[in-house]
């Protein structure tokens, strides 16, 4: 009898594992195309010229604004200006040998040179003689397009005072980042205008922005219906479909009536030419910095 029971166990022993074995053969397994997610840590940087090549690129993804003149100008306005960057690492490099199993990590996280950049903001005067090529292309370029009704109004804000918004990026950019990328911004030129040192001080008065110049990426066509808070706010006119959603709550506020305008430019990356459409507006200050909480409010 007490071998009978010592088989039996043994059977149900046998059954329990064979069962042990089916759970784990039924376990799904992860896709190879489904990576682990990694988290990311996303720095708000000073801009400085280290930054070129960077900004360079990401101006390159915009018809308009597609020059290595202009990329200059911006990284070298180090007093106001913001980069959204994240410390690079070389993963999954190979040693000497090439082979796949000796990997490696460097942190370059202290070099500056090193970092990945995703998106960045500035404001540049469009009266600062330091950026004067670039910036007078592009207002060549807006008053061309601008409808004979509209011009007077435009044209007369564009003074030294005025600040051209500068926000480019990687569309997956986090909203919330975004958001804080702005309100940095805001924070620069508020600093810029009582520390500012350039020129022995004259610099601070460049920042002294009464209104900014908007022109915004369009992604879709133009609708006839409101299709967002900030448009339904403003009522003025048709909506497009904003490529930057946060510009949305800036150009509701134009104090100029906002017209649209399409540009091709041959990219410096690619050599390809592209085509896109822009929204443009000026916006006094205070309303931008108004929409620019209305947006951190609501990401």
């Amino acid at each position: 009898d007490e071998d009978e029971d010592e088989d039996e166990d043994e059977d149900e022993d046998d059954e329990n594992n064979n069962d042990e074995a089916k759970k784990k053969k039924k376990k799904k397994k992860r896709p190879a195309s489904d990576p682990p997610s990694a988290p990311y840590e996303f720095l708000l940087e000073e801009m400085g010229p280290h930054f070129t090549t960077s900004i360079r690129t990401l101006l390159s993804t915009s018809p308009m604004y597609s020059s290595y003149s202009l990329a200059e100008a911006v990284t070298d306005q180090v007093s106001v200006g913001t980069v959204v960057a994240q410390p690079v690492a070389a993963a999954g490099a190979d040693k000497k040998g090439g082979s796949k199993k000796q990997k490696y990590e460097v942190d370059m996280s202290e070099d500056p040179n090193n970092r990945g950049v995703f998106s960045f903001g500035t404001l540049l005067n469009l009266e600062d003689e330091e950026v004067s090529a670039p910036i007078s292309k592009i207002l060549t370029l807006l008053k061309s397009s601008c409808p004979p009704s509209t011009l007077p109004s435009f044209s007369r804000h564009l003074t030294s005072t005025t600040g051209l918004l500068l926000t480019l990026g990687l569309i997956n950019v986090p909203h919330s980042i975004t958001a804080s990328l702005l309100q940095a911004l805001i924070a620069d030129v508020e600093w810029a205008r009582e520390n500012a040192t350039g020129e022995g001080g004259a610099e601070r008065d460049l920042y002294k922005f009464s209104h900014v110049l908007v022109a915004s990426a369009v992604d879709g066509e133009k609708r006839s219906g409101p299709n967002s808070k900030a448009f339904r706010k403003a009522g003025r006119w048709s909506v497009p479909e904003l490529r930057r959603v946060e510009d949305e709550f800036i150009l509701c506020s134009s104090v100029t009536e906002p017209f649209e305008l399409e540009v091709k430019a041959k990219s410096l990356v690619t050599g390809e030419v592209k085509t896109q459409k822009y929204a443009v507006g000026v916006v006094e200050w205070s309303k931008f910095v108004a929409g620019v909480e209305e947006f951190a409010s609501m990401v």
